[in-house]
């Protein structure tokens, strides 16, 4: 069986440079393949946990998030969240830019809250398999001391 991408997700800077990626995929095994430019990791995780995602992403609307300058949000200084779904049909790619800025404004900006909550929800669905949470980065990693 040929491995079928089922989620991408890559956290750029403002020059398209990659900061994180993660990549879900069902093939013979389900594995999830993680980036970052401190590490590289792969991961095999279970069926019912890829059956879950793969529910997930079937139900996914990926709408135009709303504009950080209408509902009068702060910029930061440019990141690039770009999404990759496929729903068991089709492959869609949606690109959000500075993602990170709507946190805790979900009620404003339903749009920009379902990418967040996606990733918020792959976080929990991984993280028994050992994936880390820094691979869901909305924003630039802090630096460590």
């Amino acid at each position: 069986m040929e491995d079928r991408i089922w989620f991408e997700y890559t956290l750029q800077d403002a020059w398209h440079w990659p900061v994180s990626y993660i990549r879900i995929t069902e093939g013979e095994k389900p594995k999830v393949i993680c980036w970052t430019s401190q590490e590289s990791r792969f991961f095999e995780i279970g069926e019912e946990t890829m059956n879950r995602i793969k529910e997930r992403m079937m139900r996914l609307e990926l709408k135009e998030p709303e504009s950080p300058f209408v509902t009068g949000l702060a910029v930061s200084d440019g990141v690039i969240n770009v999404f990759a779904v496929f729903n068991g049909k089709t492959r869609r790619e949606r690109t959000v830019y500075n993602l990170g800025v709507y946190m805790g404004h979900e009620a404003q900006c339903p749009n920009a809250a379902e990418y967040l909550r996606l990733l918020e929800e792959l976080e929990e669905l991984l993280e028994p398999y050992g994936v880390p949470g820094s691979f869901f980065l909305t924003d630039y990693p802090e630096e460590e001391e």
